[in-house]
């Protein structure tokens, strides 16, 4: 407990203190509980029954501890308070938070029957509120499992068989019945009259409860109140429910019909008689919110004979929520759970306690089972209670060591909050295939340029066969050769060095190139011979040659039964690279050889036999000072080769997953590389010290982390977007991911700004595999934030996406990995992530806008909320806007997620329902109205779209849209209007109309003639272009549906189009005119339209009129521009004339 910090006190109970908490090295906050020992039975039961249950409904258990004095319980923080104090401070609310509250009463109690258990202490005090007001259960103490006895339970669990009582009242104020036996655990004025009466507790007595914190929501007060236990028992038993009522002025006092039946269903004193959970669902007053709870909802899921055992179950997640329960005694069926997750286990101490109840001996299993985490497994000793915590008035900014024993909060918290989504797993893209590669050591031009390997073959005392020649020589002939050279190199030369030596050595370099050649000279022990030579040779040059010939032997042999031999010249060569550590010349030539054997080490040991292992282990151990000197080599002096050498090296060995690959994964290698790549003035031993460093990221993101926290995080990332090096830039990007996606303080890079900018930058790489990884690391910083994820949209990133998309889509090779197909697995996953969160951001904004509904004025909260989520429908005009998007986003689910949202835009532009605070903090009305119409405006622009989707376009959003066309606001009006047009255009355009398309159509003229049509009187009189989509509208509905010209007439539009004719007559070429005169004329026609009083208005002079200035027109312009507006209006005009002279 050492790795937490305590804030403030925010409540006390019984024998308890509850403090406000962080982990160290986390900003996740919890409910920290400090319990008196004296209650161990009921926070042992606690534990118990919730140590794995995750719902959102429910507080979640993380863990628990001892100290001497105290039990220490670490839960979710829950910020808003208990139900009981929400209800002390406002008295009694309106049943619309009553109803909203309910159903998650309902579903976090239906979730804990699902699971077997029994609350027996439902009351508010027990129901927690989080900050975003969602109820949770809390504080299981007194619950148990059907058919269990609670009394044996904490007897066997309180070590000195001691029970407290926990009545509300003084035992001694009354003297009470056998009846009021069971009370002495709990609060009696939510207990159920059966179970007052000596009845078990069960689904039904929960459900009673669960109608006493409704009924007290309602009214602010208890369903049963009385001066002594006595008289409340003898109410709850025999008194009827007092009908719900509120004193005071409030206006929603009186309940309605509904709340009041499900009160008297839920309050029956006869079990029998009492609503049981499908009851409850399907009741009216939930407005079918519940109704996915219900078995009817899906009855072929459910029979009469099926239940199932929740303490053997499969987990119930998301994805798989399709068990149920059926409760045996009351014949209540249970429906589906959604969030819940139940850990299979068999060592669960459920299961212990029902094998012991059966008559099974598991006393000592459940208490292993359910012992807390105490001092000496801490490690601690003596009185842990002052130390337990440390005490903060503020957040510590210390790192402190995660607990092994201990459970990880942070990643626990991490996890819930992700969505089951198993098709993609971001540490199998991080690393692409050339993050891997490994390159020489020795002859490594781009560390050292070393002479071109020459040599004098009439020096040689041996034919200078080349490889290619051995390798067609006979096997003998070939060995007789190599074991000639073999022999001639072991032989050892008196006096100087000469030049038939060098000439010799470095034509045995030029042979070992052939694996199969250096393998043999390898085996006759020619490693350490060389190892020796080069020890006792005094010359440089000779040195240098021995160096690369050894470097070529360890490149080309992998015989692991020559490790001991290795050994033995990795010491020598340790020894002297530890004698002449100030020579940079002679280390030069040393740590090659040297990197080249220790690598061959760890290939090793990596690609060994167990057996083979076991059998060489004991003779082939790497001295420590090999690594020490390693490390001091990177570390020390200014000699650039030597310390892009042990770079090489390290890069190399980490690049393996041994033993002697963890002696460099440490905070000090990884500082040591950094300054290496900082400091160096070449991208080479750049490259090499940020490939090492991130391998060893790999192996441990901390090393990494360090580095973050000693150059700072600004300072990393202003580095990244100022190289250029495509190379340097992948490995920047592969660790950022590592760190982001698993690092300690992964939320503390997450909310820094510049991360933002930098990985925008890193997609204009010319890359691929870096831009692959940019997507990535995209893909890891959108997780769980939405803000992240509209932000990176809106910043160019579905532009992005795009240009990547279609410019290597054609040459993707699915089969190899190549650089574009890596490219094109990370973008499809970071496409496929965008798509799947859409919907769900979509879905968080339309709760936020029925929260909301109806109201005037928000909450700071709400108006944040809302401010927050609205810039997803922006998000969304990107992606509907793109061809890689579009059809992925407009699904059936997310149009009908529009439909909703077209409903509250219809609320909130009329003024029902206000989108900011008394702070004006939100968003203006006018840019949620027209945010969401645009979205609406990209869908009718794509008639593809328009016709997949008619059925939702016409039955949930043509209604919305007409409402929307009548607005008080000229901008909405317009562009709703237009949008209305191009709904009816669809139906127009099409030469015969489906079955479903003809409902489609018949759903349009009603609305129309429902919503529009009284409307339009005032459309044609708007400005300009409000009248000419109006009429546009009217020709469109016309064309596909004339008998809709009955209702035009009956709304008395024909004198209307008249006045709009005479309105425009002088610009008749204005297209006003034209699809006026259009409308009237097929109006006129009609067989049943009264025109007697356009010919009392003047009609025929003003037609006349209007002929005449348009045909001097046409005559003037025929050849100088477009007359098909005035030509289509004369048309017109001419047609109503002769019906009007006929």
């Amino acid at each position: 407990m050492e790795n937490f910090v305590l804030y403030d006190e925010i409540g006390k109970a019984e024998n308890c203190i509850i403090y406000k908490g962080r982990r160290k090295g986390t900003v996740i906050f919890l409910a920290i509980y400090c319990v008196d020992k004296t209650r161990r039975p009921e926070i042992t039961n606690q534990v118990r029954l919730t140590h794995e249950i995750k719902h959102k409904h429910i507080q979640q258990f993380y863990e628990w501890y001892e100290t001497t004095n105290h039990l220490w319980l670490v839960l979710e923080l829950c910020n808003g308070g208990t139900l009981e104090c929400l209800i002390e401070q406002d008295g009694a609310l309106p049943e619309t938070c009553v109803k909203l509250f309910g159903q998650d009463l309902v579903e976090g109690l239906h979730a804990v029957h699902s699971l077997g258990l029994l609350f027996c202490d439902l009351r508010p005090s027990k129901l927690l509120l989080d900050v975003t007001g969602t109820i949770k259960y809390s504080d299981f103490s007194l619950a148990r499992m059907e058919g269990e006895n609670l009394e044996e339970l904490l007897g066997m669990f309180d070590e000195q068989n001691v029970e407290e009582d926990n009545s509300e009242f003084d035992s001694t104020t009354d003297q009470t019945t056998s009846k009021s036996k069971s009370l002495n655990k709990g609060s009696p004025h939510y207990t159920a009259p059966e179970v007052i009466q000596g009845a078990p507790h069960s689904v039904l007595s929960d459900i009673w409860s669960l109608g006493c914190v409704l009924y007290e929501l309602f009214t602010g007060i208890k369903p049963f109140e009385a001066d002594s236990v006595s008289e409340l028992v003898n109410k709850i038993i025999h008194v009827e429910l007092p009908p719900p009522s509120v004193k005071g002025s409030r206006l929603s006092a009186k309940p309605s019909p509904d709340l009041v039946n499900l009160l008297n269903g839920i309050l029956k004193k006869d079990p029998s008689e009492r609503f049981n959970w499908d009851q409850v669902f399907l009741h009216p007053f939930w407005g079918g919110a519940l109704k996915h709870l219900s078995s009817e909802s899906d009855p072929d899921l459910y029979s009469k004979g099926d239940t199932l055992d929740v303490r053997c179950a499969t987990p119930l997640t998301r994805r798989s929520s399709t068990n149920l329960l059926e409760h045996t005694k009351t014949g209540s069926v249970l429906g589906y759970i959604k969030d819940v997750e139940i850990r299979q286990s068999l060592d669960r101490p459920i299961s212990a306690l029902m094998a012991n109840a059966a008559g099974g001996d598991n006393e000592g299993n459940i208490t292993e089972n359910l012992r807390p985490k105490s001092r000496q497994a801490m490690g601690g000793g003596g009185d842990m209670d002052a130390a337990k915590f440390t005490m903060s008035s503020r957040p510590m900014t210390s790192q402190g060591n995660r607990d092994d024993d201990n459970e990880d909060i942070y990643s626990e918290v991490e996890s819930r909050k992700r969505d089951e989504h198993e098709d993609f797993n971001v540490s199998d893209v991080i690393y692409y295939t050339s993050d891997w590669l490994v390159t020489n050591i020795s002859d490594n031009t781009k560390i050292q340029k070393l002479p071109v390997l020459k040599f004098d073959p009439k020096s040689l005392q041996l034919p200078a066969h080349s490889v290619t020649k051995l390798t067609g020589m006979s096997k003998k002939d070939c060995e007789k050769h190599l074991t000639h050279l073999s022999d001639l190199l072991t032989a050892e030369e008196k006096g100087p060095p000469t030049q038939k030596r060098a000439h010799l050595l470095t034509y045995a370099t030029t042979i070992c190139s052939n694996p199969n050649f250096a393998e043999f000279l390898a085996r006759r022990n020619l490693i350490v011979i060389l190892t020796k030579q080069l020890k006792d040779a005094s010359h440089i040059d000779t040195r240098m040659k021995i160096s690369r010939l050894i470097g070529a032997l360890v490149q080309n042999s992998d015989d692991v039964n020559l490790s001991t031999s290795h050994v033995e010249a990795i010491t020598m060569l340790t020894d002297m690279l530890r004698e002449n550590f100030r020579n940079a010349k002679l280390k030069s030539v040393l740590l090659p050889a040297l990197g080249e054997l220790v690598f061959l080490m760890a290939r090793l040991q990596e690609h060994a036999l167990p057996d083979e292992l076991l059998k060489s282990s004991s003779k082939s151990t790497i001295p420590s000072l090999t690594f020490t000197m390693l490390i001091k080599c990177l570390k020390e002096g200014d000699d650039v080769v030597t310390h892009h050498y042990a770079a090489k090296t390290i890069e190399n060995i980490v690049a393996t997953n041994t033993d002697m690959c963890q002696r460099f994964v440490s905070n000090e290698v990884g500082q040591s590389l950094w300054y290496l790549c900082t400091h160096s003035s070449v991208d080479s031993p750049r490259i090499t010290a940020l490939s090492a460093l991130c391998r060893i990221t790999k192996h441990n993101v901390g090393v990494f982390e360090n580095v973050i926290e000693k150059v700072g995080l600004p300072n990393l990332l202003n580095t990244i977007s100022s190289t250029s090096s495509s190379r340097i830039q992948q490995a920047y990007v592969t660790m950022l991911c590592e760190a982001v996606s698993r690092g300690q303080h992964r939320l503390k890079y997450l909310q820094h700004k510049e991360l933002f900018t930098t990985a925008l930058h890193l997609l204009e790489s010319t890359s691929c595999v870096v831009r692959g990884k940019t997507f990535v690391l995209m893909y890891i910083m959108m997780q769980d934030d939405n803000e992240q994820l509209l932000a990176l949209c809106q910043a160019r990133l579905v532009m992005y996406i795009e240009r990547d998309k279609k410019k290597h889509h054609q040459t993707e090779k699915p089969e190899q990995l190549n650089q574009v197909q890596y490219l094109n697995i990370c973008l499809n996953s970071l496409l496929t992530e965008i798509i799947r969160r859409v919907p769900i951001i979509l879905g968080d904004l339309l709760q936020v806008l029925n929260v909301i509904s109806g109201r005037k004025h928000l909450s700071a909260v709400q108006a944040k909320q809302l401010k927050h989520l609205l810039p997803v429908v922006t998000l969304i005009q990107h992606m509907m806007n793109s061809s890689v998007f579009r059809s992925f986003i407009a699904t059936e689910e997310f149009m009908l997620c529009l439909a909703g949202l077209m409903e509250h835009t219809v609320l909130i532009d009329c003024g029902e329902t206000g989108v900011t605070s008394s702070g004006n903090v939100g968003v203006s009305k006018d840019e949620v109205v027209h945010s969401v119409l645009t979205v609406m405006e990209i869908i009718m622009q794509h008639p593809s779209l328009l016709a997949t989707h008619q059925k939702v376009l016409t039955s949930e959003i043509a209604s919305s849209l007409a409402v929307l066309c009548i607005s008080e606001h000229w901008e909405t009006k317009l562009l709703s209007l237009k949008l209305f047009c191009e709904l009816v255009s669809v139906f127009a355009n099409t030469q015969s109309l489906t079955t479903s398309q003809q409902r489609g159509a018949d759903r349009i003229i009603q609305v129309v003639c429902k919503d529009l049509l009284p409307q339009y009187e005032q459309f044609l009189m708007d400005p300009n272009p409000i009248p000419t989509y109006g009429l546009r509208l009217l020709e469109s509905l016309i064309s596909f549906r004339p008998q809709i010209i009955r209702e035009i007439t009956s709304c008395g539009l024909v004198l209307v189009l008249y006045q709009v004719i005479e309105d425009n007559h002088s610009n008749p070429l204005s297209q006003v005119v034209e699809h006026s005169t259009a409308v009237l004329k097929s109006v006129i026609h009609y067989k049943d339209t009264d025109i007697d009083e356009l010919y009392s208005q003047g009609i025929v002079e003003l037609l006349v009129s209007v002929c005449h200035k348009i045909i001097p027109y046409i005559k003037e312009r025929t050849e100088q521009a477009d007359i098909h507006v005035p030509c289509s209006t004369l048309v017109s005009v001419l047609e109503i004339m002769q019906h009007l002279l006929k």
